[in-house]
């Protein structure tokens, strides 16, 4: 495995430093009143004499160009052909040209038109909206890097009508959670909670999200197993060029944060990281497996083992206090295309951090009893404790 690795990465090493002396034009070509991509349309640059089509995405790529300034020209059956001048390739870097064909109208001469780079925004989500035949509300990626959310759950927050809770699960309308679903580019996902329908959605990092589209209301098209909402999360494509985004956020408890009264207990050097130690884990003796439960529970050798296995769990469960710090988290995420075997390989990859803290000293727990009959309506206390919890939450993704 770590030859194939090395042989991998030495093939990239190579052909990156040959691509490096070309330059790459890449781009979409999509119908600019449906939005839909153009499969088939004709990319090409006439004073090289070369050019491609564009493929089931209407997506297109030129490598190994030869650096300068060239004039490119896109043509589809029944769109007007676009022709776009001054467009520079440069030496190892990839050029991005997005083209908006319009179908052509009888009697219409030829029309020249200067193209620029379309980035996805909040209009384009406003423009969904306002042409859609049913209630929708969107958040974009532009969006999540404004405000800083690092995760899903912290930007559906900011969605109108939708409440997040636990910090993961979403509902929306108010209506709870077995009323809500989640999907995943138009692909319904289930969630890791088995008494949960929602999908935990601080597992998703912002800097691997184009958009989130909330729908609240029934179409043919989606999927009939929610009555609050369905909630589609879009990723974004492979970039067109070498992308890396970092960002990072603090928030602040006002039970927890720094209070020194928080409750603590010290599970290990790598708690924060969100791993076990060795001190923690399940003593052999239990691992190697205890006698099934309803066999005869007086049986003086069944009591012993268990009296044994009971004693060989040696983690402190006594608490102590200590001063928590802020709330955190971070995103990291790396992505571009590259030529292996003369063929584009696109990779994006995340990595995502939140450390979060919640307090309370003030709770009350208890039992009741209903004497006599319902109609009585009335409970007695069984036993009444108060209720003090510190709460460490660790979350990879």
């Amino acid at each position: 495995m770590k030859q194939f690795l090395l042989g991998l990465f030495t093939v990239l090493l190579v052909s990156s430093q040959v691509l490096a002396q070309k330059g790459i034009l890449r781009g979409s070509v999509i119908d600019d009143a449906s939005g839909e991509a153009l499969i088939g349309a004709t990319v090409a640059i006439p004073a090289l004499q070369t050019g491609t089509g564009t493929d089931l995405d209407g997506k297109f790529n030129l490598a190994n160009l030869e650096p300068g300034v060239y004039t490119i020209q896109v043509s589809y059956v029944s769109y007007v052909t676009q022709t776009v001048e001054g467009v520079e390739i440069k030496a190892g870097e990839v050029t991005v040209l997005n083209f908006r064909m319009k179908e052509e109208g009888m009697g219409l001469e030829e029309i020249v038109v200067t193209a620029e780079v379309i980035r996805n925004n909040e209009n384009a989500l406003l423009t969904v909206q306002r042409k859609s035949s049913l209630v929708l509300d969107a958040i974009s990626s532009d969006q999540f890097s404004k405000m800083g959310d690092s995760d899903a759950a912290a930007a559906m927050r900011r969605v109108t009508g939708v409440s997040v809770e636990g910090g993961k699960y979403v509902f929306v309308r108010g209506l709870g959670d077995r009323y809500s679903k989640t999907s995943l580019n138009s692909a319904e996902i289930p969630g890791l909670d088995p008494n949960k329908n929602t999908v935990q959605m601080d597992l998703f990092p912002t800097n691997l999200i184009d958009n989130i589209v909330v729908y609240k209301t029934f179409s043919p098209e989606l999927p009939a197993s929610f009555a609050g909402g369905l909630v589609n999360v879009s990723t974004k494509e492979f970039p067109e060029s070498f992308t890396m985004q970092f960002s990072g956020s603090m928030g602040f408890n006002t039970n927890a944060t720094l209070n020194e009264s928080f409750i603590w207990h010290d599970m290990g050097s790598r708690h924060a990281l969100g791993f076990l130690d060795q001190g923690r884990m399940i003593p052999s003796d239990i691992r190697d497996g205890v006698p099934a439960f309803g066999s005869v529970f007086n049986d003086a050798n069944l009591a012993a083992e268990l009296d044994r296995d009971t004693r060989s769990i040696r983690t402190p469960m006594g608490f102590t206090t200590n001063q928590m710090p802020v709330n955190h988290s971070f995103s990291f995420s790396m992505g571009n295309q590259v030529k292996v075997f003369n063929s584009q390989l696109g990779f994006i990859g995340g990595l995502s951090y939140n450390r979060s803290f919640e307090y309370y000293d003030n709770g009350e727990t208890g039992r009741f009893l209903l004497p006599g009959t319902v109609a009585e309506e009335r409970l007695e206390p069984l036993y009444l404790f108060n209720d003090r919890r510190g709460v460490d939450n660790v979350l990879w993704g």
